[in-house]
């Protein structure tokens, strides 16, 4: 979109210029970042279910969404969890393996344990202390919270 505006702009100035014909890669674009529903919104609803990662209900949630978008494929003879986007400039098969595990954004266990000692309200509701003992901190530090 923004290559075609700059060549209106050419024209419009009375520049010189070989016209370029760019193809619409809207669809793809939506079919990433689409809102309400692309693959970037599953994901991250994946991630925010915060349960252990499960790559074929990911598979499936995105095959169940997003079935109809033509920018969108599966390499069938792969036993790997795997989806296929057809890109401006060709397909490109990405596997799903791992992908939501990835995608999730661990707080550090220093920054929790900083959370932990706030004397802000809300954040000794989200963060509660737990009884400290003497070798505590290696037990904090197992502690994972993930921001989506």
């Amino acid at each position: 979109a923004s290559s075609s505006l700059s060549q209106e702009e050419y024209e419009a100035e009375g520049l010189e210029w070989s016209f370029i014909n760019y193809q619409d890669n809207q669809g793809c674009l939506d079919l990433i970042e689409g809102s309400p529903v692309g693959i970037f919104s599953l994901l991250n609803e994946e991630c925010r279910l915060n349960r252990s990662a499960n790559t074929s209900q990911f598979q499936t949630r995105i095959e169940k969404a997003l079935s109809n978008n033509q920018f969108l494929s599966r390499d069938k003879l792969s036993k790997n969890s795997n989806f296929i986007i057809s890109h401006y400039a060709g397909k490109v098969c990405y596997q799903g393996e791992g992908m939501v595990e990835k995608n999730k954004d661990p707080v550090p266990p220093e920054l929790v344990q900083l959370l932990q000692k706030s004397r802000d309200c809300l954040l000794q509701k989200l963060f509660p202390r737990r009884e400290e003992s003497q070798n505590d901190i290696k037990t904090q530090s197992r502690t994972v919270v993930t921001v989506v």
